[in-house]
């Protein structure tokens, strides 16, 4: 093993900044069927026009640079964007967004779309159970296959599609930079649901 790998989870509290709502076009809509284009690493260019597409309603007492969402929107300041562009540019797509909600936020913020979609399980030694149609549902132990991840810095988990996985050099890059509002969990100690 070369290079550990981490899962990017939010670190959220009561009053940090929080994705309560949005209004964003069906296709990336989380309660609509016709959503799957933002799990699967499909770009939203031809979707996402300009920021009044992409509307999240807010509360917050304290902005975090990672807010939580309650839809699993990746929603990140321009502090974490610019962490990011250092390492990664045409893995990842990012959508300026506006916020309705109970403060004024004259920071910006982006949605973040990874491209990238990469396995990183090795099969024959983890612990998951698969339904029929080929869905992972539950990860128990993760074995990594180190050899699929070479050259890899940020990617999408394809085991569980909604999970981002970044290398150590970039999660040194976003601790120097005292990114707030995110945790990090080894790849390997990984298990899904959480």
């Amino acid at each position: 093993m070369s290079q550990k790998f981490y899962t990017i989870k939010r670190k959220y509290d009561q009053k940090d900044l929080i994705l309560i709502d949005q209004k964003v076009p069906k296709q990336i809509d989380p309660e609509k069927p016709e959503s799957d284009s933002f799990k699967t690493g499909t770009s939203l260019k031809s979707i996402i026009k300009n920021p009044s597409d992409l509307i999240f309603k807010t509360k917050y007492n304290n902005l975090t640079d990672y807010p939580a969402s309650e839809f699993g929107f990746k929603v990140i300041s321009q502090k974490m964007k610019n962490v990011f562009e250092k390492f990664i540019d045409n893995e990842v797509e990012f959508f300026e967004v506006e916020f309705e909600g109970n403060k004024k936020i004259d920071e910006k913020y982006f949605l973040m779309n990874f491209l990238n979609l990469q396995s990183a399980m090795d099969y024959d030694k983890s612990d998951f159970l698969q339904i029929s149609n080929g869905e992972i549902i539950e990860i128990d132990k993760m074995v990594v296959d180190y050899t699929k991840l070479e050259n890899q810095i940020a990617f999408r988990l394809k085991e569980v599609e909604h999970v981002l996985v970044i290398n150590d050099e970039l999660r040194q890059a976003i601790e120097e930079a005292n990114i707030t509002g995110i945790k990090f969990k080894e790849l390997e100690k990984y298990k899904y649901p959480f």
